[in-house]
């Protein structure tokens, strides 16, 4: 894409959160009468007449035809204003879904448009539709618009050019594999503790094969029959290692997916995620250094 005056750089890694905080709640995982609509702020620079977004923030969902800032929602986007202040950035648009709906904005999200526009002409607004990512190779899902005039609430606004900053057909295509691990692990609001319960029970499930293991080469031990306990010992410990591999490539994949919690949620489970990350992290230590 030609650079333009006015044109849209988003990252890679804000994309992925876009795209996959409003999965989330409107996938084929779930009816569609309880689709909901998503939104979230943007963070970046402006560099002349560029806009670079390079971070985005899951904040709300509601499923009604627009969705709305609740208090606490402001509150936590206080503090996220100042992190984001400290690494130069600021709030650069907004994005919410239309899950299998036009790429547009209503009135609504004109009044919200409005109020980040008013102050920064280059403020954006996104706009997703997962429908068209899923369906299409070479769809991002998205469209970017602006007001013709911030001034007013007339519904006129314009198209904005964006490109997803070096992406190609393999990254689109590695981002809608991953909206298919949203589906199975990431949907609806009770996702975090199912994540977090899968990895609490992996690491018992684990240690208890373990725990059997050493029990049984133990019996062989007192049985007084040493190719036994290492012909016992190298193939359970294979079976063993096979089985923590598999569910570590599944659990990496499901704690990632914390990263794209809505900001009240993020907040209010913080300590139960990094409790469970760092359990996590020590018995990979362990299991791996008993390997050896």
């Amino acid at each position: 894409m030609a650079v333009m005056d006015g044109s849209v750089t988003i990252s890679q890694g804000a994309y992925i959160t876009i795209i996959a905080s409003c999965y989330r709640f409107a996938n084929p995982g779930i009816f569609k009468n309880d689709w909901a609509e998503v939104q979230g702020a943007l963070y970046g620079r402006n560099e002349g007449g560029l806009v670079h977004v390079q971070d985005a923030i899951p904040l709300a969902h509601l499923s009604h035809i627009a969705v709305q800032m609740q208090d606490a929602d402001y509150v936590a986007l206080s503090a996220i204003e100042e992190r984001m202040a400290s690494k130069g950035m600021f709030q650069v648009g907004w994005y919410h879904s239309h899950p299998d709906i036009k790429l547009m904005l209503s009135l609504e999200d004109v009044r919200t448009q409005a109020g980040l526009q008013k102050p920064n002409p280059l403020a954006i607004a996104l706009v997703f539709n997962h429908v068209l990512l899923m369906d299409r190779n070479d769809d991002p899902g998205l469209k970017a618009f602006r007001l013709d005039d911030p001034s007013t609430i007339e519904i006129k606004y314009h198209e904005v050019p964006f490109e997803v900053a070096g992406a190609d057909g393999r990254f689109f295509a590695e981002a809608r594999a991953l909206l298919a691990n949203v589906q199975r692990s990431f949907s609806g609001a009770s996702a975090v503790n199912g994540i977090l319960g899968r990895v609490e029970k992996a690491i018992k499930d684990i240690t208890t094969e373990a725990a059997g293991l050493k029990e049984h080469l133990a019996t062989l031990s007192r049985q007084g029959d040493p190719a036994a306990v290492a012909e016992a010992r190298a193939k359970h410990l294979q079976r063993i290692e096979a089985e923590f591999e598999k569910k570590e490539r599944s659990l990496r994949v499901q704690l990632d997916l914390l990263d794209h919690l809505e900001l009240v949620e993020r907040q209010s489970f913080s300590g139960r995620i990094e409790d469970v990350k760092g359990k996590w992290a020590e018995f990979e230590r362990s299991f791996r250094g008993n390997m050896k």
